[in-house]
């Protein structure tokens, strides 16, 4: 994401807390179990965060796209 760095960086982080959360869930795949890891409502609060900030960050890019290359209605 050589255009958008901050939200590729971003994102390689909730990507990291949810595979290192699925790692750990496929050990153990019961429900008790898999939720019961260290710290893991707090990783996925903090997944969600950055993903709300991702999409503000690909809403504002594509808003500036959009005014740069307009589309045009062909008659």
């Amino acid at each position: 994401m050589a255009q958008m760095p901050e939200e590729g960086r971003k994102f390689g982080i909730v990507d990291s807390i949810w595979r290192d959360i699925m790692t750990e869930s496929a050990k153990d795949s019961h429900c008790l179990a898999a939720t019961d890891q260290p710290n893991m409502l707090q990783r996925l609060r903090e997944a969600n965060v950055l993903l709300e900030e991702i999409q503000k960050g690909l809403n504002a890019y594509l808003e500036k796209k959009r005014l740069y290359f307009p589309r045009y209605k062909h008659s």
